[in-house]
């Protein structure tokens, strides 16, 4: 028999021959490969009809090698592609060693694979071996090697796969209470730049990728934190809810009892302590969740409390920049340093804008940018990874209660000091589940938990003081009064985005929201509300109203240089 003859018997006998007994008890196994490798050995048995279907990523043009060794002369695999599985068309059946043009031989498959998605490599017995009950054990070697960059496209991708997608994600885990790593890449082993919890909305930043024998997609936030998480995690959503809901007139009624609305701030209390309050868009159970508060987490009092649905709701804001109503039940007095509201970001208080920069009432109308006061970070220590490009300079801790900053990165090591959640700590370099932290008002450092931290936002920095520079700026207070300098600190996200904040000339703090260079809005509460705002362009700068006061802002302190 000639080879073409061959080829085309193989072929014929792949679509007879690929599926494994029809009574075969199957079950399905996720392969994903150790951080940084690109294969990985799982060893195995199966007994009479029983079967196991492995499921790998991988795209179009990398190359899988599948080897199964095994002292059970009946046992095989069949390959197959994206979308299809046992029961249809195998792509490859390793009995055809020799024959078959992925086969090289028996239980050996190595070929450039045709397109993009989900392999299933299944392991099974022939029925003659199965109808015996045999029992074969195998050690199962799964290899694809790294043949493509990220920044490459995706070829021969299946329907709305990789690259494409839905325009926002939700994350999804089984454990509610549980965090997802943001990597810095598309790999387990990347350094973990934030976490994300359970039902948190992301927009799908620039589609998703096989590595590591898993899918990985490129996501961001509504904080502007970007990187790569694992699919397996994510379904498909809607777009965000609005930060801060416009309720209709009959969706609450006033509190008969005001007092309990007149604390400043509230502590969450649950009976389970690993649990998870939920905060609504609106005072009623079914509104949409837009966060979740831990036990022992404080909130400021943004609005006061009333009544819906038999029971009452309180407003409130968290430090991680969600505004939203949540269950009084839950809820006991605290206190807080959260003075001031932007939208739904909970605004520190500011105490550390330089006092030489405040100036004389001199009426001058220089504006200058001051170089960033805050502290050097150190270079990092010997042994120690550096921070990557593009991982935050700063962190904020986030959790149930304090968190442990430790003398060496370990659960069980010495405790250097402690920090209340919402504290900004500097960045000073990760290493697996661990991050080298310092305080931003000494020289302290230590360990925390990545678990504990993530990207600190420019609000929540700014209200610490802890600002990427100082200066002076152009300012009026009122219609009537001259043009004098008012003293600045701006903190940065980037791109434009910052808050900046501004001493007026009779002392009091002004904190301005900016987005990708264009005024937002500004905090509400020294207002008295019903305020005016208004910006315009001359040049550089920014001009932003708000009612009598007036704010020249100019591109450099936003963007810096």
């Amino acid at each position: 028999m000639t080879r073409p003859a061959t080829l085309a018997l193989a072929a014929a006998l792949v679509a007879v021959l690929a599926t494994p007994p029809a009574a075969r008890e199957s079950r399905t196994e996720r392969v994903a490969f150790p951080a940084g490798t690109t294969g990985t050995t799982i060893e195995g048995s199966i007994t009479g009809y029983e079967a196991v279907d492995y499921l790998v990523g991988a795209e179009a043009g990398q190359r899988m090698m599948v080897t199964l060794e095994t002292g059970h002369t009946a046992t095989y695999f069949n390959v197959y592609e994206p979308g299809k599985g046992p029961g249809e068309e195998a792509l490859a059946v390793s009995q055809f060693g020799g024959v078959h043009p992925m086969v090289p031989d028996i239980n050996r498959f190595d070929a450039t694979l045709p397109t993009s998605g989900d392999y299933t490599i299944s392991v099974y017995m022939m029925r003659s071996a199965a109808r015996r009950d045999e029992t074969a054990e195998y050690r199962l070697r799964i290899e694809i090697p790294a043949a493509q960059t990220m920044t490459e496209t995706v070829e021969r991708d299946y329907a709305d796969g990789l690259q494409g997608g839905p325009d926002f994600w939700q994350v999804r885990l089984a454990d509610r209470t549980s965090r997802l790593n943001v990597h810095s890449g598309p790999s387990a082993g990347a350094p973990v730049i934030g976490r994300l919890a359970h039902g948190k909305t992301l927009r799908n930043a620039g589609g998703c990728r096989m590595a590591e024998g898993r899918r990985w997609c490129d996501v961001s936030d509504t904080r502007g934190l970007r990187g790569w998480v694992a699919g397996a995690f994510l379904i498909e959503a809607a777009p965000p809810a609005p930060d801060r809901p416009v309720l209709p007139a009959h969706a609450a009624v006033p509190s008969a009892d005001p007092v309990d609305g007149a604390a400043p701030a509230f502590v969450v209390r649950l009976a389970n302590r690993g649990g998870l309050l939920n905060m609504h868009g609106a005072p009623s159970a079914a509104a949409p969740v837009i966060a979740q508060l831990p036990f022992g987490a404080t909130v400021r009092n943004a609005g006061g409390c009333t009544v819906a649905e038999g029971r009452r709701w309180c407003d409130v804001a968290d430090a991680r920049g969600h505004r939203g109503w949540v269950a009084a039940q839950f809820l006991v007095p605290g206190e807080t340093d959260v003075i001031e509201l932007h939208g739904s970001v909970a605004f520190h208080a500011v105490e550390e804008i330089p006092t030489d920069l405040i100036p004389a009432d001199s009426g001058a109308r220089a504006a200058s940018t001051v170089a960033g006061t805050m502290p050097e970070i150190p270079e990092p220590h010997a042994g120690r990874r550096e921070i990557p490009s593009g991982t935050p300079p700063y962190f904020g801790t986030f959790g149930a209660s304090a968190v442990a900053v430790r003398a060496a990165p370990e659960a069980g090591a010495q405790t250097v000091f402690t920090v209340m959640p919402g504290t900004v700590l500097r960045n000073l370099g990760c290493e697996g589940a661990w991050c080298e932290v310092g305080s931003v008002g000494d020289d302290r450092t230590g360990w925390a938990e990545a678990a504990w931290l993530e990207p600190a936002e420019s609000a929540l920095r700014a209200g610490q003081g802890v600002f990427d520079a100082t200066g002076l700026i152009t300012c009026t207070q009122a219609a009537s009064a001259p043009a004098r300098d008012c003293a600045f600190g701006v903190a940065r996200d980037g791109g434009g985005s910052a808050t900046l904040v501004v001493i007026r000339p009779d002392g009091m703090r002004r904190a301005l929201f900016f987005e990708n260079g264009a005024f937002v809005s500004t905090d509400a509460s020294q207002a008295g509300g019903g305020f005016d705002t208004e910006a315009t362009r001359a040049g550089d700068t920014t001009i932003v109203r708000i009612d009598d006061e007036r704010y020249e802002i100019p591109d450099a302190a936003l963007y810096g240089g």
